[in-house]
């Protein structure tokens, strides 16, 4: 039976596991962390955290669970359920870190170097197939301040703070302008003694509900309505565009609506609020989300902050200073910054031949967003945007044991880079 290495334990690392084994694969699977779940881990999770998917949308079709817009620790139950219902455990090592994978011209496996982090042991495995599942969010991007040696409290990534008491009687400053950064600016203001929101750019904070609280705002993330935006944001949709051309002055009626309620109901029309509001289209949604309920009202009171910038340098060990000249004195820094991919276990040139982000290039160019045109018995899982990421996991899983198997006609290198 042939034999493939699954890297990452986050869902989509888990579900190709489960369809690799069920198509007769030898699997093993390594991730880094001490538990499964990825982003959806204690590790990553910040205390707060909650999905924003619709029923039936974060969960894989042979275990149904209805649950909808889940705290972040629900989720992880849920992985856990579906590792024990399909014997996935035994097949996992966790605490390894891949160090390095590489295959020569003339080598027919793949070679993975790993290190147990608890002991520093290395070891050295060969496998026929490969399937990166690490995902878009692995690595947490901390920015880095110029003085920040000087600042004598924490500066830490939002999926470091896993409670409130570590934000109580704190100024915390806030850097980003995403979901993430509402979430725990929320909580910083809430708990802590002021929160400042820095940001260079704002995404679309939807309410909890809009159109003067008829429609819920997780409605707008439902399978019935996403129609009106792009399923697959970058990516060419035949359906989609043919729908949103034949039909666009209705869906430009339907986005005005949308932004005029966004911000009435935010209550965003001082001069003041305008750093709020987003210069991009609300059809962009899929790079924003639902802020908690008191957001709003916590940056009414004051307890909210914000500011169109960013941090120029940090003066001592409390003050900061901003690109803007303001000043602003503070005992914590949260940098609700993102997630990076780095790819470390390939070389440069590895990561080049295949089209994964490099010194020359941060873009990621593969076949359907799966395979590397042009290098075999490799492919990628979970590196699609989309509204229903996990059925995107579970089909890209099948599609990936098929084309394993030779099951797939696949067009030429040639077609693959023109599509």
């Amino acid at each position: 039976m042939p034999s493939v290495v699954i890297i990452g334990a986050g869902a989509a690392g888990l579900v190709a596991a489960k369809v690799l084994l069920d198509d007769n694969f030898i699997v093993t699977l390594f991730d880094r962390q001490n538990d499964i779940g990825g982003i959806w881990s204690k590790q990553y999770a910040y205390y707060d955290l909650h999905d924003q998917s619709s029923g039936g949308t974060l969960e894989f079709s042979d275990l149904h669970d209805g649950q909808e817009y889940c705290h972040w620790q629900r989720t992880h139950d849920y992985l856990k359920q579906y590792c024990n219902k399909f014997d996935l455990t035994k097949h996992i090592h966790l605490n390894t870190n891949v160090k390095s994978i590489y295959k020569g011209d003339n080598d027919e496996q793949w070679t993975v170097i790993v290190e147990n982090i608890n002991n520093n042991e290395i070891k050295i495995f060969s496998f026929d197939f490969i399937v990166i599942a690490s995902g878009l969010l692995s690595h947490p991007c901390m920015p880095y301040f110029d003085g920040q040696e000087k600042f004598t409290g924490e500066i830490l990534h939002v999926c470091d703070v896993k409670s409130n008491d570590q934000l109580e009687n704190k100024t915390i400053v806030v850097v980003g302008g995403s979901k993430s950064a509402a979430d725990i600016a929320t909580s910083a203001a809430t708990y802590g003694k002021q929160c400042y929101m820095i940001f260079r750019r704002i995404h679309w904070l939807t309410p909890c509900r809009l159109f003067g609280g008829k429609l819920h705002g997780k409605n707008i993330f439902r399978k019935i309505t996403t129609f009106i935006f792009p399923p697959f944001p970058f990516v060419s949709n035949h359906l989609i565009l043919f729908i949103h051309k034949h039909f666009s002055k209705l869906f430009e009626k339907i986005y005005s609506n949308m932004k005029d309620d966004v911000i009435q109901t935010n209550g965003f029309n001082s001069e003041s609020d305008k750093i709020y509001i987003p210069k991009g289209s609300i059809i962009n949604q899929h790079t924003g989300g639902m802020i908690p309920d008191n957001f709003c009202k916590l940056k009414n009171q004051g307890k909210i902050i914000g500011k169109l910038g960013c941090i120029k340098q940090i003066i001592d060990n409390k003050t900061i200073c901003l690109d803007t000249g303001e000043y602003i004195e503070a005992d914590m820094i949260i940098c609700a910054t993102g997630f990076i991919e780095t790819f470390s276990f390939f070389t440069e040139k590895d990561k080049q031949r295949m089209g994964l982000p490099n010194t020359k290039s941060k873009r990621i160019n593969l076949y359907r967003n799966i395979i590397p045109i042009g290098v075999s018995n490799i492919a990628f899982i979970g590196f699609t945007i989309t509204y229903a990421p996990w059925m995107m996991m579970e089909v890209t899983a099948h599609w990936i044991s098929d084309y394993f198997l030779n099951r797939l006609k696949l067009p030429s290198n040639n077609d693959m880079h023109t599509s």
